[in-house]
């Protein structure tokens, strides 16, 4: 419902401006857009977080907001930003809570390269949720290692779409003969 948002969001923005340091997030956040708005995304949870395991009411609203966003994709029939799919998988990453089935058919192709970085590296965020610094830092390592994950999987996926270009050519040729 609407007051749920509005809950949520002023939640959100309340915490953002107690545990957010605006300096801080200038000297670190990424020359590339896109990147930046992930960080913010990713700067913003971790805001979030620590509202929440202070205040259970808080973590109510802000899980009712995701839930929102999630049935509003699904609704509207649309994906979810690549910063909103980060910020959810980061979230249930970070909180160990799984994500509704659903979400899995409406987040961004993100969620590929995310996923398999956050098995591999196997960090605690949740350690350095207090500091903002640090936790910046690994969101930015993130950031970079998943980007390097999206190149390599595009790598792969155009060797093997020469493989299958050559292969039909092979084909071809088979039936021309």
């Amino acid at each position: 419902s609407d007051k749920s948002i509005v809950r949520g969001e002023s939640d959100s923005a309340s915490l953002i401006k107690r545990f957010h340091n605006t300096e801080i997030h200038k000297a670190m956040k990424p020359d590339n857009a896109e990147s930046e708005k992930i960080f913010n995304k990713i700067e913003f949870l971790r805001c979030e977080l620590i509202g929440s395991a202070q205040l259970p009411g808080v973590k109510k609203n802000l899980l009712k907001i995701d839930q929102l966003n999630i049935k509003n994709a699904l609704n509207k029939n649309k994906h979810l930003s690549k910063d909103d799919t980060f910020k959810l998988i980061l979230k249930s990453y970070i909180s160990n809570k799984s994500l509704p089935e659903e979400f899995f058919t409406i987040s961004d192709p993100i969620i590929k390269p995310l996923t398999k970085v956050l098995k591999k590296i196997k960090v605690n965020y949740q350690k350095y949720i207090d500091n903002q610094k640090k936790f910046s830092k690994l969101a930015l390592d993130l950031l970079k290692l998943v980007d390097n994950e999206t190149k390599k999987s595009e790598k792969e996926d155009e060797v093997n779409s020469d493989d299958e270009d050559k292969q039909n050519e092979l084909e071809e040729k088979k039936q021309e003969s």
